[in-house]
């Protein structure tokens, strides 16, 4: 980590000499000491890697505005973008680190205040990371995050977001049904259409089409009573999607006909009839 630090003032030295008098300079951390746990370590580790990672933003995040020429600005700019590169990796690591030895760690030794923040923090980067591998990990970890720190903010997006996600991609579907009817009765009024868009969709799921509709109309409905939303209310993103759903799920797909193939002549959706077709959608941001 200190190594990470010294890397990014060399840098900022070499391209900004004119104010090398004025650069951030690195002070020498003590080691940490062993507890002979190696979760408790890691989660020390993890702790300082933040806390440095921190730092280096900290530090250079005013160069830029000490450059008077284009040119100290480009490179301030470049050392910048270093530096966010090497505070992100330290955290990384850290990270990866200790899940894997929080992940191979008793969870029901972490009781307790004196752990709590490594127990939130450990329940919620597991869960985040077995989302997609491995949903009932992650539905588990989540709703032990819940469970024991219902007023975290960790808690309300695991509530609102994360397990109406993970429930009904862990396969047992009637029993995320009626996981999802208990959050929506419990989260607030902004989450709730959120809520029962994810009841529509385990319908949707199950093939039970009417249902699926219904509760879409229903979500619509209900934003539509709260009246104008605010600039930045979830709901505004759930009007959307809901209104797309009603549009097309439980209906005939719509024709796709696009002019770019690979590996084949174009056709129409419609023309594939019969045959097993893969639409794969994706996106960056």
């Amino acid at each position: 980590m200190k190594s990470a630090r010294w890397l990014c003032l060399v840098l900022l030295l070499a391209v900004t000499p004119a104010v090398a008098d004025d650069a951030p300079k690195p002070e020498a951390k003590p080691e940490t000491k062993s507890t002979g746990d190696p979760t408790l370590d890691a989660w020390a580790a993890l702790k300082t890697a933040r806390a440095e990672a921190q730092a280096l933003k900290d530090a250079f995040s005013g160069m830029f505005q000490k450059m008077e020429t284009e040119e100290g600005k480009t490179a301030a700019r470049a050392v910048f973008s270093e530096v966010y590169r090497q505070a992100g990796t330290m955290e990384w690591n850290a990270g990866n680190a200790f899940l894997k030895e929080f992940d191979a760690s008793d969870w029901s030794k972490w009781e307790g205040s004196e752990h709590a923040d490594m127990l939130r923090d450990g329940l919620n980067m597991s869960a985040r990371e077995a989302i997609e591998s491995n949903p009932a990990h992650a539905v588990k970890a989540w709703e032990l995050l819940v469970a024991k720190f219902p007023d975290s903010g960790e808690a309300a997006y695991a509530r609102s977001t994360w397990l109406p996600i993970a429930l009904p991609a862990a396969g047992d579907l009637p029993a995320a049904l009626e996981r999802l009817s208990e959050l929506q009765a419990a989260v607030p009024e902004m989450d709730k259409p959120g809520l029962r868009m994810a009841i529509g969709d385990v319908f949707a799921m199950q093939g039970e089409f009417e249902k699926a509709q219904a509760e879409y109309a229903g979500v619509l409905a209900d934003i539509e009573a709260a009246g104008e939303l605010e600039k930045y209310d979830r709901r505004a993103s759930v009007k959307r999607y809901a209104e797309l759903r009603a549009a097309l799920i439980g209906k005939p797909a719509p024709e796709v006909d696009s002019k770019l193939w690979f590996g084949g002549e174009p056709k129409k959706l419609s023309e594939l009839k019969g045959t097993v077709v893969v639409l794969d959608y994706w996106a960056t941001w």
